[in-house]
């Protein structure tokens, strides 16, 4: 019988926390095991979580008593420490606010075990977006983003398709090289549904179920609020006016990017993409559009397209990456 992982990451969460526990005990498949780092909450989130662990045996907590806190390295230390520990079939992310449709395990194991065949898999699926009172604000983040059409190499460039709280990765994938180091600088900005993401566009198989499995939900508090969904004229003009601060945040992605492949290349995966895919984000400018092109590099908004072009062509990031370069 297969069995999975589910990996939660807290803090002060305990507005939404039970809505979230509950959805994934309510689920159609029970075979699951769920390990909660906490960040150092100073609300109730702590106590809802020991609650829950006498309760249900399956449900551990680990709190985090050091000085160290961020929801990335939060993250990532988790997974380092379950990563040499028990073997899972199916490993999941999980955010503390969201809600799981109850067959979003049983779906996305039934989907796997005809598509895998045995190689590095990750599976997500399509999402809604809901607000502080289960209100659905999206019905499809696939219609409006088109995240079910991922394009040649557009993932190692500008994110926007893998959401943590959307994916399983199958055991070849979540076992197939060392976590990242928790120690490098940069921790707090390396996604870890990024990483896997590429490291499987890479190794693997993506595949995306166009069901809505997850309810995701955007609030005061959380890591995607103030994003932008939908782009409307406005947004659009404002971006261009703050097209420096765009720059900023795309930099981010290219050093995680440039960070993921030097991590790839010490557990020996060399590929001749990865060097392209590394010219493109250390050179922009002319250079860097052709090979965009190349690697069919698009979002489904044409607004959002043009202006990472835009970008890159102007090399608007580069200051910010100068120590990767």
């Amino acid at each position: 019988m297969n069995k999975c992982l589910i990996l939660m990451a807290t803090y002060n969460g305990e507005k939404y926390l039970k809505k979230q526990i509950d959805s994934i005990i309510n689920q159609s498949f029970t075979t699951w095991k769920l390990i909660i780092r906490d960040d150092g909450s100073n609300d109730k989130t702590v106590e809802i979580l020991e609650e829950y662990s006498r309760l249900d045996d399956r449900i551990s907590i680990i709190r985090n008593l050091t000085d160290n806190h961020g929801a990335f390295l939060n993250f990532w230390t988790l997974i380092r420490s379950v990563y040499s520990g028990e073997k899972f079939d199916y490993y999941f992310f999980c955010d503390q606010d969201d809600i799981w449709v109850k067959d979003k395990i049983q779906k996305m194991i039934n989907f796997a075990e005809i598509h895998e065949n045995n190689v590095p898999t990750l599976i997500y699926s399509d999402m809604q977006i809901i607000d502080d009172e289960d209100n659905v604000k999206i019905e499809s983040l696939n219609r409006v983003m088109g995240i079910g059409s991922i394009s040649g190499y557009t993932e190692f460039y500008t994110g926007g398709y893998f959401w943590g709280c959307s994916i399983m990765l199958n055991s070849s994938l979540f076992n197939y090289i060392d976590p990242l180091d928790v120690n490098i600088d940069e921790i707090n900005i390396m996604s870890h549904d990024n990483y896997y993401a590429k490291l499987c566009m890479l190794v693997g198989n993506v595949y995306f179920i166009d069901e809505t499995l997850i309810k995701h939900r955007e609030h005061d508090s959380n890591h995607t609020k103030g994003y932008s969904y939908k782009l409307s004229p406005r947004k659009i003009l404002n971006k261009f006016f703050a097209i420096g601060e765009l720059a900023k945040t795309h930099a981010k992605g290219f050093i995680q990017t440039l960070i993921t492949l030097k991590h790839f290349r010490e557990h020996n995966i060399d590929l001749s993409v990865m060097k392209e895919i590394e010219t493109a984000i250390k050179s922009g400018g002319v250079k860097g559009v052709r090979i965009l092109k190349r690697h069919k590099v698009k979002r489904k908004q044409k607004s959002r397209t043009i202006g990472f072009y835009l970008i890159v062509y102007l090399k608007l990031y580069k200051k910010y990456i100068n120590r990767y370069i």
